[in-house]
């Protein structure tokens, strides 16, 4: 959480617009904050903001180091980390993707993910600030539509990737509602044209 503040924190005070991403938008809509078996957190800007990306973290402190790929998103981490074998970077990072747009379009400029994470602009803008952990961030406008696109909103699945070795792992899919015993998950209610949302866990707010 500490690196998700502090890119808050920055991005804020530069007026550099991003949302949650991923798994991390995931965590905002099911459980206001990290989904409990993921390990890392995912954000996207336009592709358009990396060189100025660059700009913010060369003044910042030396303790933290940014990498961004050639290709394919970037990371934030702590510069005096062990690094990861194999790797550029250490963990815990923040995990930093891009986007592309159109008239009437964004998708992830991974060239492994842009057909599959691809949104209709309707449905992702204008941004509006969503619960994760102790912060309000920005995520999409309509974040249900945004993450069926890709995800079952009814399966929770376990991690399938460990970043700390970046490693893929066995997962297996369950029901959401299978798991409500065992972690909090957001209710929602209806409410005079709105909707509130509520974290309850065996029951309690």
């Amino acid at each position: 959480m500490h690196l998700l503040t502090l890119f808050d924190k920055l991005m804020t005070e530069h007026n550099v617009t991003y949302f949650m991403y991923g798994g991390t938008l995931i965590g905002s809509y099911r459980h206001h904050g990290m989904v409990p078996w993921d390990d890392d957190i995912d954000v996207i800007l336009s592709t358009n903001l990396k060189g100025h990306l660059k700009q913010i973290f060369s003044n910042v402190s030396t303790d933290y180091t940014l990498y961004i790929h050639p290709t394919c998103g970037g990371k934030l981490f702590l510069s005096r980390g062990k690094l990861i074998p194999q790797f550029l970077w250490s963990y815990p990072f923040l995990d930093l993707f891009f986007y592309g747009k159109n008239a009437t379009h964004i998708w992830d400029t991974c060239p492994h993910y842009k057909k599959r994470f691809c949104y209709p602009k309707s449905i992702v803008f204008p941004l509006r600030r969503r619960p994760f952990e102790n912060l309000y961030l920005l995520a999409p406008r309509d974040t249900r539509a945004v993450i069926s696109t890709t995800y079952n909103l009814h399966e929770c699945r376990s991690a399938s990737y460990n970043h700390s070795i970046e490693h893929y792992i066995k997962y297996i899919t369950v029901k959401c509602s299978r798991l409500h015993s065992l972690h909090p998950f957001v209710t929602r209610k209806n409410v005079n044209g709105g909707c509130n949302e509520t974290l309850v866990y065996k029951g309690n707010i």
